[in-house]
C-alpha cells in the first residue's frame, strides 16, 4: 500500500509539539510573527508588555471598528495562543521581576539594542553566565554594530533602506512601499528559523547564542538580482512600471477585474502560439494580425507599437471573460494566466479552502474572523493555534479556538 502524502494543512490536533517545553518571552511588537511561528509549534510564548501595552494593540482595522486594546484584529491574528504579563521596567521591581524571567526562560525575542539593555543589566552578556542555554535573538533596523546600529526604523525605512522601494511604484510617483509590514513579517520569519536552529544547536553544545537580524538586509535580500545587476553590469535595475512589458506579459482587464498574463515564446515554451489560437478560435477580431514569425521574437514583442497593437486585441477578448474563465480554460491550454485576486478572492479561492490554508477564528468572544493559516504544511507536527490573544496581562491557560473552513 502506497502512502499519499497530501498538500494540505494537517487537521490533527494530537501530534506531539516540537516545542512544546520550551519558553520564550517577547519583549517587542516588531517581532511578533516570530512569536506567533514558536508558539504555533508548542512554545509557551509570552508578551511583557508595559502598563499601556503594546502599540499593536492600537492598531486597526478594530472588531466591528470599535477600538479598544483587546480589538485589533491585527494584534489578534499575530498573538494567538501566547500569554501576556505587565512589567513597568521604569520600576525597580519591575526590573528585578523581568530579570528573574530572564533567567528562566529558553529563548528571548526583541527589537532593541543590546546597549539598552545592558545600560540596566539585563543584556544578553549579562545574562548568559546564569543563563548559559539562553538564546536571544534581536530584530532591529540595521542590527546591533555598525555605523547606523542606533539608527530608529520601522518598515517603512526599512523597505526604503533595503533598496525594495527602488525598485517599486509608478514613474510619475516615485518609489512605493506596499502595505502589511513586508520588512518586518519577513524578518520575523527569519527569526523563528533561526530560533529554531539555535535550539537544535544547543541540544549538542549546551550553550545558547546571540542572534541579530538586521531588517535592512533580510529587505535587501528580497531585491533579487538587483545587487548582481550593478556589480556586473555597472547598471541600475529599474521599476517596471509598465502594466505590460512586452506583448502577452503583464496585467490586463477582465470583466471582474485583472489577470496576470505571461504567454511568451523564446526560452519559455509556446504559450505565446497557444494564446493566439484561442483568441483566433474565439473570433477575436484582428486575431489573426498577431500571428507571423516577428511575433515570436521578445524584441519585437518588447516594441511600443507591439505592446499597443496587442493590448488592444486581447483586451477585447478578456473583457467578455471573467477572471475564473480565463484562469481555467488557459490552464487547460498550458497557458501561464491567472487572477489578480483580492483578498475576498483569495478567502473564497476553492483552491485555498480545499487545503485549510484559512482559519475561522474568534476575536474579543465575538463571531470568528479569518486570517491565513501558517504556508508551511508539515504532515507530523502540523502548526496548531490552541488559544486566542490575550487580554493585556492575561497569562492563563485557555481553550483551543480555531477552526479551520470547510472546503
Amino acid at each position: 500500500m502506497n502512502d499519499q502524502i497530501s498538500h494540505q494543512h494537517a487537521k490533527t490536533s494530537s501530534a506531539a509539539r516540537p516545542l512544546g517545553d520550551i519558553r520564550v518571552l517577547e519583549l517587542g511588537d516588531q517581532v511578533s510573527y516570530a512569536g506567533r511561528l514558536l508558539t504555533l509549534q508548542g512554545a509557551e510564548v509570552t508578551l511583557v508588555e508595559p502598563p499601556e501595552g503594546f502599540a499593536s494593540r492600537r492598531q486597526p482595522p478594530f472588531l466591528d471598528n470599535i477600538p479598544g486594546p483587546d480589538r485589533s484584529l491585527s494584534f489578534h491574528y499575530f498573538n494567538a495562543g501566547k500569554r501576556s504579563v505587565i512589567i513597568d521596567r521604569t520600576k525597580p521591581e519591575g526590573r528585578e521581576r523581568l530579570r528573574a524571567m530572564l533567567l528562566s526562560v529558553d529563548v528571548v525575542l526583541d527589537d532593541r539594542l543590546q546597549l539598552e539593555w545592558q545600560a540596566g543589566g539585563l543584556g544578553y552578556t549579562d545574562l548568559r553566565r546564569e543563563n548559559p542555554g539562553l538564546i536571544w535573538c534581536a530584530v532591529t533596523g540595521y542590527g546591533q554594530s555598525g555605523p547606523h546600529s542606533h539608527y530608529k526604523s520601522d518598515d517603512f525605512i526599512a523597505m526604503a533602506a533595503g533598496g525594495m522601494m527602488q525598485l517599486a511604484g509608478y514613474d510619475d510617483a516615485g518609489p512605493f512601499a506596499g502595505p502589511c509590514d513586508i520588512a518586518v513579517k519577513s524578518a520575523g520569519a527569519f527569526a523563528a528559523v533561526a530560533v529554531m536552529l539555535a535550539l537544535h544547536g544547543r541540544d549538542a553544545s549546551r550553550k545558547g547564542q546571540f542572534i541579530d537580524i538586521s531588517m535592512q538586509e533580510v529587505v535587501a535580500l528580497g531585491t533579487e538580482t538587483a545587487p548582481q545587476f550593478f556589480d556586473i553590469k555597472g547598471t541600475v535595475r529599474r521599476r517596471l512600471t509598465r502594466p505590460q512589458r512586452q506583448a502577452g506579459i503583464g496585467y490586463y482587464p477582465c470583466a471582474d477585474g485583472y489577470v496576470m498574463l505571461y504567454a511568451a515564446e523564446a526560452g519559455v515554451g509556446t504559450g505565446w502560439t497557444r494564446l493566439i489560437d484561442w483568441l483566433v478560435e474565439a473570433r477575436t477580431p484582428s486575431a489573426e494580425q498577431l500571428k507571423g514569425k516577428d511575433w515570436l521574437t521578445n524584441s519585437y514583442k518588447a516594441k511600443p507599437e507591439s505592446i499597443e497593437l496587442f493590448a488592444g486585441i486581447f483586451d477585447t477578448f478578456s473583457k467578455t471573460q471573467t477572471k475564473q474563465s480565463l484562469f481555467l480554460e488557459g490552464q487547460r491550454r498550458r497557458i501561464a494566466i491567472t487572477p489578480v485576486n483580492s483578498g475576498a478572492d483569495v478567502c473564497n479561492d476553492p483552491h485555498v479552502k480545499a487545503v485549510g490554508a484559512i482559519l475561522a477564528v474568534s476575536a474579543c468572544g465575538a463571531r470568528p474572523i479569518k486570517g491565513p493559516n501558517v504556508p508551511v504544511m508539515m504532515s507530523a507536527t502540523p502548526f496548531e493555534v490552541r488559544s486566542n490573544a490575550p487580554a493585556l496581562g492575561e497569562s492563563m491557560d485557555k481553550p483551543a479556538y480555531a477552526e479551520r473552513l470547510p472546503a
